[in-house]
C-alpha cells in the first residue's frame, strides 16, 4: 500500500476519536435536551443511528429518519463544522410528516439503486465510465429529493445519506465535510480555491476522487467511502488545528506534514515511465486554475 491511503486508515482508526474527544473535553456545551457531551454525539451519530436505521429497514423494508433524529443529526454537523445559526430554525420548521417521507423516499431511491447492482462487494474491481456515471446519476436524484427539505443542501444531505453505511458499507456515499473536501480535492488540485458546497463539486469533485482511491486500491476490501471521509478529516483537521484547540494532542503514528495537508494521488507499486520516473496512471481529476 502506498500514497497516503495508510495514513488515511491509521487516522481513521486512531486519530478521529482522539480528536473528538479532544474537542468535546474542550467543550462546555451538551446535546439534545443537555443530555449529550459532543463525543458521545459523535458516537450517537456514528454508530448508534445507523444502527437505528439499519434495523428499521430489516423490519420494514425501508428506514427513514424522524425529525427529532433530524435536528440532532444538524447539531453534530454544527459541532464538527462551521456553525451556521439559521440551519437549525430552517430543519426544525419542517414537520414530522415531511422529515419522515422525504428521508425515506430518498433512502429508498439509493437503495434500490444498490438492489440492481450484481456483486456490489466486488464493485470496485473493476472500473469503468459506466458504473461511475449511474452511481452519480443516482446520488444527483436523491439529493434532488432529500434537499427540499428546508434547511437541507448538498452537505446535509450528504451526512443523512452517509447513515446508511451499516446497510451497506460498500457504496453508502461520504459525508461532504470541508475537511474532506480540502484534503482529498482542494489542495491536490485546485490550492486557494474555496468550496462552493454544491451539487457539482460534491459529485464531479469529491466522489471522483475517491473512485480514483478505491478503484486503485481495489485489493483492500475493508475500505470505504466512510473510512475515507472519517481519515481525511482527521488529518485535515489536525493539519488546521495542530498550533490551537489540537496543540495538546500527538498523533498516534508517524506521519509526514505533507500527509497532512492534502492526499497523495501518487502509487508507488503502479507502472513508472521509463523516461521520467512519473507515475503513468494519473488521477481523472485535473488540476484547476487559481480562481480570481
Amino acid at each position: 500500500m502506498s500514497g497516503n491511503v495508510e495514513h488515511v486508515l491509521k487516522a481513521n482508526e486512531l486519530l478521529y476519536n482522539n480528536i473528538t474527544e479532544s474537542l468535546s473535553d474542550q467543550s462546555v456545551k451538551k446535546y439534545n435536551n443537555d443530555k449529550l457531551t459532543l463525543k458521545e454525539l459523535d458516537k450517537w451519530r456514528t454508530d448508534e443511528l445507523p444502527a437505528i436505521l439499519n434495523n428499521r429497514f430489516k423490519e420494514k423494508s425501508n428506514c427513514w429518519l424522524t425529525k427529532d433524529e433530524l435536528v440532532l443529526l444538524m447539531d453534530w454537523k454544527l459541532a464538527k463544522g462551521v456553525f451556521r445559526p439559521i440551519l437549525p430554525k430552517l430543519i426544525k420548521s419542517n414537520t414530522p410528516d415531511q422529515v419522515r417521507e422525504v428521508t425515506k423516499a430518498g433512502f429508498t431511491m439509493f437503495l434500490d439503486y444498490i438492489k440492481e447492482i450484481k456483486d456490489v462487494e466486488n464493485f470496485w474491481k473493476n472500473d469503468s465510465e459506466e458504473k461511475r456515471k449511474q452511481y452519480k446519476t443516482n446520488i444527483r436524484s436523491v439529493f434532488k429529493k432529500i434537499c427540499e427539505l428546508k434547511g437541507v443542501g448538498p452537505a446535509t444531505a450528504s451526512l443523512i445519506l452517509s447513515l446508511l453505511c451499516k446497510i451497506d458499507k460498500y457504496l453508502v456515499p461520504p459525508f461532504f465535510s470541508d475537511e474532506s473536501f480540502m484534503y482529498y480535492v482542494i489542495d491536490p488540485f485546485r490550492p486557494e480555491t474555496k468550496i462552493k458546497y454544491s451539487v457539482k463539486e460534491y459529485v464531479d469533485e469529491l466522489l471522483e476522487a475517491y473512485f480514483d482511491i478505491l478503484f486503485r486500491y481495489k485489493d483492500d476490501d475493508f475500505l470505504n467511502m466512510d473510512i475515507l471521509e472519517k481519515g481525511g478529516w482527521s488529518l485535515k483537521m489536525y493539519d488546521i488545528h495542530k498550533i490551537d484547540t489540537l496543540a495538546d494532542l500527538k498523533v498516534p503514528f508517524e506521519v509526514d506534514d505533507t500527509d497532512l495537508v492534502k492526499f497523495s494521488y501518487k502509487n508507488d507499486e503502479k507502472k513508472k515511465s521509463k523516461d521520467t520516473g512519473e507515475d503513468t496512471e494519473q488521477p481523472r481529476l485535473k488540476k484547476q486554475k487559481k480562481q480570481k
